[in-house]
């Protein structure tokens, strides 16, 4: 195994983790999730951060998605259509590229918003069970994914 394949592996696997939790975050205020009911409660009792933390994860999402997608090496074409020579993709400046956007741009602003979620449910009534239009849900817990960050 070659350090190339090695950082290419590891590359594919954080990209992957950070889609999962992309995606994660795109359902963050679903209604058919327990893991929105926080965000449901907080949308009652907090609306404007409510609204300001979907415009935040909005925006993360959006340049996650784009800046991810340059992760991975490309390789050049160097020639004509005759004697086309391919020069060895750059795997390790490429990695790199995608441990910055992964920290920048995924982990570290979702870790922040979802503390910042934690923080405003710790004005959640102490009750295992929450009212939330009219339905009973249970009382959400801190974000699985937080561990993650």
């Amino acid at each position: 195994v070659t350090l190339d394949a090695a950082l290419l592996q590891d590359m594919v696997w954080h990209t992957v983790i950070d889609m999962i939790d992309i995606v994660n975050m795109m359902f963050m205020d679903s209604a058919d999730q327990n893991e929105g009911a926080s965000t449901q409660f907080l949308s009652v009792t907090h609306p404007e951060e409510v609204k300001r933390i979907q415009i935040a994860a909005g925006t993360f999402i959006i340049l996650g998605l784009f800046f991810h997608q340059q992760s991975y090496p490309s390789i050049q074409c160097i020639g004509g259509d005759s004697g086309q020579e391919t020069e060895t993709p750059d795997v390790v400046k490429a990695r790199k590229r995608s441990a910055i956007i992964s920290i920048l741009l995924v982990d570290l602003p979702f870790f922040t918003i979802r503390t910042y979620i934690y923080t405003l449910g710790l004005s959640m009534p102490n009750t295992p069970y929450l009212q939330i239009d009219g339905k009973e849900v249970h009382r959400p817990q801190l974000d699985k994914w937080w561990v993650k960050n």
